[in-house]
């Protein structure tokens, strides 16, 4: 059954595009390769992620408040584009057991009223747009999210445009619309469009790809005017595509200065890059490194610790700041062997999580740099 687009798909799956814990979404800066768990292809030149769109742009523009019935949210229009440079890239998505989707992953920070209204698709209208936003969302986030059933029919180095109305919070945190944006590829059921059709039953569930955050949650949109942010799926930082304002003339028009000077943007924060490093002091026992909630205090129990997940040994994070707490070692205290390669650090540093929050990692499951501490401000 064809949805028509003048209403909103609203999906009823549970657990099918759920964020993957072993996914990296981290942001762009860290990588765009992410995992791929099941996948299924009949050719070996066409995996999933290799066929995510090449470079794009999010951009969210305040309309006006919103109407007495919703006083604390304002009416906004989020807008955005993607463009693929390989026409054999789209091609793949007709391979798999019956084909692949594409979604366009948006999720917003935050529980919101899911509210929408004017949807413009005609330009992806080929690909068989759908708009998907329940499947994903939970008490945290709100799924945004543009999937496209059939991106075959799309055509290399044309560039896609889509918008849609929405509400979003008047007075967020910190003063930004938190939003971030990934790639999905996921294997469907039947031909139709539409998010039901994607993984639901044994033979096509949990077979996706999920990229990296093409744009992550410290990037944020501004409450009021218009933000966007240019995404490249290559592992690139995303970058400032806000619009200037124009100056004005006061001094009418006969040779009066103009106003003031743009408003100078503010620089994101700064980040690094490391890698996980979980390997004990022999070199054994990799995996499950833990993110902490919060910087565990000196004496910690690492057993009962709030935990926020765990990542693989070689994950490559971005850090954003560090902090002091407990002290963690790779070898084992309690009998004194200090093996052939032992670090011990009370270093922790902020990174972003795989469904792109923010933990604690120790620096000695991770870059082990307690000196430098990866020349990041303290949180």
């Amino acid at each position: 059954m064809k949805v028509d687009l003048k209403y909103v798909a609203i999906a009823v799956l549970v657990g099918v595009l759920g964020t993957v814990a072993a996914v990296q979404a981290n942001e762009p800066e860290l990588q765009a390769v992410g995992r791929v768990f099941g996948m299924s292809s009949p050719a070996d030149s066409c995996q999933m992620s290799d066929v995510v769109p090449d470079k794009g742009t999010l951009q969210l523009e305040f309309l006006r408040p919103s109407s007495d019935q919703d006083p604390d949210r304002n009416d906004y229009r989020l807008s955005g584009t993607m463009r693929w440079d390989n026409q054999a890239d789209l091609d793949c998505f007709a391979a798999g057991a019956i084909d692949w989707a594409y979604e366009h992953s948006i999720e917003y920070g935050i529980p919101v009223k899911r509210v929408i209204w004017n949807e413009n698709f005609n330009d992806l209208d080929a690909a068989e747009p759908y708009l998907d936003t329940t499947v994903d969302s939970n008490e945290s986030h709100t799924e945004l999210t543009v999937g496209l059933a059939k991106p075959e029919r799309l055509e290399a180095g044309r560039t896609y445009s889509f918008s849609y109305d929405l509400l979003l919070a008047k007075d967020p945190k910190d003063g930004k619309q938190w939003i971030t944006q990934w790639g999905n590829v996921v294997e469907k059921q039947c031909s139709f469009n539409g998010p039901w059709c994607s993984g639901l039953n044994t033979k096509t569930k949990g077979k996706q790809f999920n990229s990296d955050a093409w744009i992550g949650w410290t990037r944020g949109f501004a409450v009021k005017g218009t933000s966007c942010w240019a995404w490249r799926s290559d592992g690139s930082a995303p970058t400032d595509c806000s619009p200037r304002p124009e100056p004005r003339d006061e001094g009418g028009g006969n040779g009066g200065e103009a106003s003031s000077p743009p408003p100078v943007t503010t620089p994101a924060p700064a980040t690094a890059q490391g890698i996980v490093t979980g390997c004990n002091t022999y070199g054994q026992n990799c995996e499950v490194n833990p993110l902490y909630v919060n910087v565990p205090a000196v004496g910690f129990n690492w057993k009962s610790e709030p935990k926020l997940t765990a990542v693989s040994n070689g994950a490559k994070l971005t850090a954003r700041c560090y902090a002091i707490g407990g002290m963690t070692y790779n070898w084992a205290v309690s009998i004194g062997d200090r093996g052939p390669d032992p670090y011990e650090s009370n270093v922790y540093y902020s990174v972003q999580a795989p469904d792109g929050r923010w933990g604690f990692i120790p620096d000695t499951y991770f870059v082990r740099d307690q000196g430098n501490r990866m020349g990041l401000p303290a949180c």
